[in-house]
């Protein structure tokens, strides 16, 4: 599968990020500190291999291009960093399936401000392969011909750090000499990709658009809704309803569905995700964040301040273990509920785990759909 990114890259790439389960490789020329902390979190919590291939060039820290706070995090966190001159490449590698190559830095920029452009490659039904293989090998050639003097320890980051102070911020100084720079320079990288065939035919016939469709989880693992509990509130009755999150949400258009989750207790008293209803996004800005009044009404607006308007909105009118157990969607649809893992074999039971939404397939939307509709969801 072949996919375009021009727009939602930092929650196409991070999806992949996230699924991960064995290890993440990056070159990029600069590095960001809130990317940085975003894969932190994921390190910490899969326990997963990072290597990275950068830039560590002292003009590009003096201007903030790059970020040696990031790089510092980074090697605290156990991933390897290893620096090249003249570095303009930006690849990004999980595990041995997916793979983006494109315009983005790991920077903010990159991810989210910038006018960017990616193309990523995902091997489903073995249909890239090759080109993922040959992304794989163009890594390794960097990795394993870097030699270890060339790794970016924690002394040099924190010494670089302390130079940086002394030198005043003047705007004359735009660019340091090429002796202030540290890497490994390559003479002869051979060119391991050879053969331009093998993009073409990964684009063909397998190019798809972007899924309008998402999930949203609500609630708490200790407050979930008990036996009993309806779905009903004041604002799904009133048709006013907005859902809430801890870190402002990206990825949302004006128009988009979204499938609404809420922590309660299937038929057999289980604990899980039940699926109640759904909406449209209605004039979605980037803005939207409680004011201090709800703060103060609601003290759990603190923590997640940032929400998001539904209109159209359709739920279960019943108890919420009757609803739809995010189970049911993991064993009908499988991998194929998620556009990360499309064609695959993976397990994706605990893909909600410790999330606020999740970008849905457009097979997994039209399953939710049809099992609302049998539900009483009006």
């Amino acid at each position: 599968m072949v996919k375009l990114l021009s727009e939602n890259i930092k929650d196409e790439i991070f999806d992949l990020f996230e699924s991960s389960e064995k290890e993440i490789n990056i070159i990029s020329p600069f590095i960001g500190i809130q990317t940085a902390k975003e894969i932190v979190k994921i390190i910490k919590e899969k326990n997963i291999n990072v290597t990275l291939i950068t830039r560590f060039n002292r003009s590009d820290f003096y201007s903030k291009a790059s970020s040696l706070e990031a790089l510092n995090l980074l090697s605290d966190n156990n991933v390897k960093i290893l620096a090249v001159k003249k570095l303009h490449t930006k690849l990004y590698i999980i595990d041995t399936d997916s793979m983006i190559l494109g315009s983005s830095n790991f920077t903010t920029g990159g991810f989210l401000t910038n006018i960017e452009l990616n193309v990523l490659f995902q091997n489903k039904n073995n249909d890239c392969n090759e080109i993922i293989g040959t992304g794989i090998a163009y890594f390794n050639e960097f990795k394993t011909n870097i030699p270890n003097d060339y790794v970016v320890t924690k002394e040099r980051i924190l010494n670089e750090i302390e130079i940086l102070k002394t030198i005043p911020r003047q705007k004359e100084i735009t660019r340091f000499d090429e002796r202030f720079n540290f890497g490994f320079e390559f003479e002869n990288l051979s060119k391991v990709i050879s053969r331009p065939d093998m993009i073409e035919s990964c684009f063909s016939e397998n190019l798809i658009t972007n899924s309008t469709a998402w999930l949203k989880f609500e609630g708490f693992s200790d407050e979930r809704r008990k036996k009993g509990d309806t779905i009903i509130e004041k604002e799904l009755e009133e048709g006013k309803y907005k859902t809430y999150f801890a870190t402002k949400p990206s990825g949302f258009k004006t128009g988009d569905l979204v499938f609404l989750g809420v922590a309660s207790y299937n038929l057999e008293n289980k604990p899980t995700i039940m699926i109640y209803g759904y909406g449209t996004v209605k004039q979605w800005q980037k803005n939207q964040i409680a004011s201090q009044e709800e703060k103060n009404k609601n003290p759990d607006r603190n923590r997640w301040p940032y929400y998001i308007y539904f209109e159209n909105i359709k739920y279960i009118h019943d108890e919420a273990c009757k609803c739809i157990p995010i189970s049911d969607l993991y064993e009908n649809i499988g991998a194929d509920a998620f556009p990360n893992s499309v064609g695959t074999n993976r397990d994706v039971h605990g893909m909600h785990y410790q999330r606020e939404k999740l970008r849905i397939t457009d097979k997994a939307k039209n399953y939710l759909l049809s099992e609302l509709s049998k539900r009483n969801c009006i």
